[in-house]
């Protein structure tokens, strides 16, 4: 029985190793790829779990798992904008800008705006109107 038990805390402890949250972005970016939207945000969501648990380790891992969490966020936000969700599209890219080390000197309002930005040049793309709408903001 003992042994049962330790090799599922060892296949549980696995479960949200650093690396398997790497896999599940790739595993995202590939159905983000094929246009399955909905796939792509459960796996972007797996990878945030579990990049919560590794980013304040000490441990050094062989990528910056700070920028990883914080990329997943700005994945799920670009599919977002994609399915015309831009409330939760800036949602996320505000919290993704207050991981991001490069822009944490940066105000709330100039956050803010850099979320709009970034949404509009998305939509450049697919909706010239929409994308100017969020570019002013």
């Amino acid at each position: 029985m003992f042994s049962y038990q330790c090799s599922m805390l060892s296949f549980e402890v696995q479960q949200h190793h650093v690396t398997i949250g790497f896999s599940h972005q790739d595993m995202g970016a590939a159905y983000e790829n094929k246009g399955m939207l909905d796939a792509a945000v459960e796996h972007y969501k797996k990878a945030i779990e579990i990049y919560e648990k590794h980013v304040f380790d000490k441990e050094e891992y062989q990528f910056n798992v700070k920028e990883l969490y914080s990329q997943c966020h700005v994945n799920i936000a670009r599919i977002n904008s994609r399915q015309n969700k831009y409330d939760d599209a800036v949602e996320l890219r505000m919290k993704a800008l207050n991981i991001d080390k490069k822009t944490s000197q940066l105000t709330a309002k100039e956050k803010e705006a850099q979320c709009y930005f970034d949404i509009g040049e998305e939509l450049y793309a697919i909706d010239i109107d929409r994308a100017l709408e969020f570019s002013k903001k």
